[in-house]
């Protein structure tokens, strides 16, 4: 089971929490992130797009950590299994996260969209940390 829970949102290069929005991670603390390009509770990643920013998968049903609404919690079916959603959209880790507290895709737009943080609420944190 994945557990989704929130983390103060903190730039890589800092160690200790600051005074800033909350975003989701999942267990392990890993960024998750939602696509601008997902549509309609679908995600449009694929290919390559896969490749750098991967699917968070799970077999049964994710768990809200601390301060995730699990009324919002959920499942996509896609490719190779079940994908979290999180208020209807698709969430993803980025392959250049290396680590528990990197936030490196925030506003990366490749494969045509914006990647975005994911809000306590579910919707999309526009301004980079």
């Amino acid at each position: 089971m994945s557990n989704t829970r929130l983390r103060e949102r903190v730039p890589a290069s800092w160690s200790r929490p600051l005074l800033t929005p909350q975003i989701l991670v999942n267990s392990k603390g890993d960024t998750l992130y939602m696509w601008a390009k997902d549509k309609n509770d679908k995600s449009a990643c694929s290919g390559g797009c896969l490749a750098v920013w991967p699917f968070v998968l799970i077999s049964g049903k994710p768990t809200a950590g601390f301060g995730v609404n699990a009324k919002l919690l959920g499942t996509i079916k896609v490719k190779g299994g079940n994908e979290v959603a999180y208020n209807k959209h698709p969430l993803y880790t980025f392959v250049s996260d290396v680590k528990p507290g990197v936030i490196s895709g925030e506003g990366n737009k490749t494969f045509g969209a914006p990647w975005w943080l994911v809000s306590p609420a579910g919707n999309a944190i526009t301004k980079k940390p």
